[in-house]
């Protein structure tokens, strides 16, 4: 049975150093790479759809990557925290408060991301690590160039290959807990805000305190002492909090645009010229045609320009030096009732309520609940062949 570690060792920056776990006894790959990568943005990361929904960052790992934790515990004699076994503790949003839940998990996915680094065989400064982790989230100057990140990356990758010394590493070292100065420090902390910066690129949010908690405590050989049911139970509430965030966030973005557009709707149709279909549909003649009228089963060619209420602009086959063509069984009501009314040689512009459109859900291009401004030109009616 898989094991639900949702999110879990996904981070890009983890595995920089994948091939590199053992010194000078195995191939080694160069980190180069990420520090040539890194010029506006840190690392290059796969692009996020916005908003990220949790889905896309799931990860399901098979049962035996679990077991990378475990080990940990037992090698140091440590038990897993007593838990009945009849009532195995399962978090839930439903008993818990959403701060409850992503204290749990940052501590735990931190715990869980130091663990993994460990087990690569990569030393990282957990203080300076931490530092730059909150330098990320908290939108603070950096303590170092990107220059000094990536040198310290190439540096600490001839360390992995044994090429340098640790204590050419570790010399230098800095007493100062704000100021990063030894290669073991530099590499920490631009690792850290590496790895922030993936973390929060794919959409997740942790409490950054409990976070660096977890890194420590994993650094420093502190067992994690949860199941695997609880960890399972952890992330499963805190994907599930993520999802119903997400829901409550659209929802209140459709009401909103709904309010916009039906207020706009009741403001445009006193206007001159404006008149309103028994539909809802408005529309306003900017130039009357005098050819055929299509029928809900032709084809039409037309110009078209779609806006929004803030003055933006969507799709427009002006820009692309042509008339479109459509078969007017695929186009929205409100497109298929005012072409409709046209006849060709017209150009009308129709304010088209969001039900007439593309409806709470809206699409790739258009948010939920949207109200279109569309002018409309009218060039031929081609009826559909046999």
């Amino acid at each position: 049975m898989k094991k639900r570690y949702v999110l879990i060792l996904f981070v890009l920056a983890v595995f920089l150093f994948a091939s590199c776990a053992t010194k000078a006894t195995e191939p080694t790959e160069t980190i180069s790479q990420p520090a040539i990568a890194i010029q506006e943005a840190p690392v290059e990361v796969p692009a996020a759809e916005e908003p990220v929904p949790v889905e896309s960052a799931e990860v399901e790992v098979v049962e035996s990557e679990p077991a990378e934790v475990a080990p940990a515990v037992e090698e140091q004699g440590q038990a897993v925290a007593e838990t009945p076994v009849e009532e195995p503790v399962v978090v839930s949003e439903t008993t818990i408060s959403d701060a409850q839940i992503i204290e749990q998990f940052s501590y735990v996915y931190g715990h869980l991301l130091g663990t993994n680094i460990a087990s690569q065989g990569v030393k990282i400064h957990p203080a300076f690590f931490a530092l730059g982790s909150s330098d990320f989230v908290n939108y603070a100057d950096m303590k170092l160039t990107m220059e000094d990140v990536n040198q310290a990356f190439v540096d600490y990758q001839a360390y992995l290959d044994g090429t340098m010394e640790e204590a050419t590493v570790m010399e230098g070292a800095s007493d100062d807990p704000m100021v990063p100065k030894s290669l073991f420090e530099r590499f920490s902390y631009g690792y850290g805000y590496l790895v922030m910066y993936n973390v929060m690129t794919e959409g997740i949010t942790v409490d950054i305190d409990r976070y660096n908690a977890g890194i420590t405590d994993a650094t420093v050989g502190v067992p994690l002492t949860f199941s695997d049911e609880e960890i399972n139970g952890m992330f499963a509430a805190y994907e599930d909090m993520l999802y119903r965030q997400y829901q409550e966030a659209m929802d209140a973005f459709a009401n909103e645009n709904l309010a916009q557009a039906e207020a706009f709707l009741a403001e445009n149709a006193v206007k001159e010229g404006v008149v309103t279909t028994t539909s809802g549909l408005q529309y306003k003649v900017i130039t009357e045609g005098n050819g055929k009228k299509p029928t809900s089963t032709d084809t039409i060619k037309v110009d078209y320009k779609v806006s929004f209420i803030d003055g933006t602009t969507g799709d427009n086959s002006y820009d692309r030096g042509e008339p479109s063509v459509f078969s007017m069984l695929n186009l929205i009501p409100g497109f298929v009732e005012g072409a409709e009314i046209m006849s060709e040689g017209g150009y009308y512009q129709f304010y088209i309520h969001p039900d007439l459109a593309y409806g709470e859900l809206g699409n790739d291009a258009i948010p939920p609940n949207t109200l279109l401004i569309m002018d409309v030109e009218l060039h031929e009616v081609m009826p559909v062949t046999e």
